[in-house]
């Protein structure tokens, strides 16, 4: 077993660290996974209260009965204002899916253009995020709540959140290194050569 176990994650290194289209591996991998958890995350929210314990959707959102005590603006949106501010976020993320996805499409068609698109999500995602934990600090959420340990804490508050930072960091690191090696290039030609005497 150890051998194909080797062969598996040699394989799938590989993958994520080749380039896929204009954008590497690894960032194509991301921007996949992560869409998936924000469409998740968004159908909870907009589904709320039918995505709760006992609502007809509850089944698809089981994880979300424990985080709901940790992140507390997700916890008491009902109660306690942040209600339309979870929802403006869930409706950002709508675009910030879209444009994910355009970047995702223009990449499949290895336009350079990706580069830009998937760039600037990227900032985007982080600003939204930096956003979020500044509100949660400020209402006094961004601590354990009671009954939640620290170590649960960690792991489902704090890493979670810390991938949305780390992530959009790196790839706008990596693109915008790209970006700039490309701007700072030698001058386009101009089509025009000069006659030689």
């Amino acid at each position: 077993y150890e051998k194909y176990i080797t062969i598996l994650f040699t394989v799938t290194r590989r993958t994520f660290l080749a380039s896929m289209g204009v954008l590497p591996g690894w960032i194509v991998g991301w921007l996949l996974v992560s869409t998936g958890l924000v469409i998740w995350d968004c159908s909870f929210v907009l589904l709320r209260p039918e995505s709760l314990a006992g609502g007809k959707y509850a089944w698809a959102f089981k994880p979300y009965e424990k985080y709901i005590t940790i992140d507390l603006f997700y916890g008491h949106m009902e109660n306690d204002g942040t209600k339309w501010f979870t929802i403006g976020q869930s409706l950002v993320n709508i675009i910030e899916i879209s444009v994910i996805m355009i970047g995702l499409l223009l990449n499949a068609c290895n336009s350079r253009t990706a580069l830009l698109v998937v760039y600037s999500a990227s900032l985007c995602v982080l600003a939204k995020t930096v956003l979020y934990l500044i509100l949660e600090a400020l209402s006094g959420h961004i601590a354990p709540s009671p009954g939640t340990t620290m170590v649960e804490w960690i792991f489902l508050f704090v890493v979670p959140n810390g991938l949305w930072i780390v992530f959009p960091l790196l790839i706008a690191f990596t693109i915008g290194s790209k970006i700039s090696a490309s701007l700072n290039g030698p001058a386009p030609s101009t089509g025009k050569s000069k006659k030689s005497n």
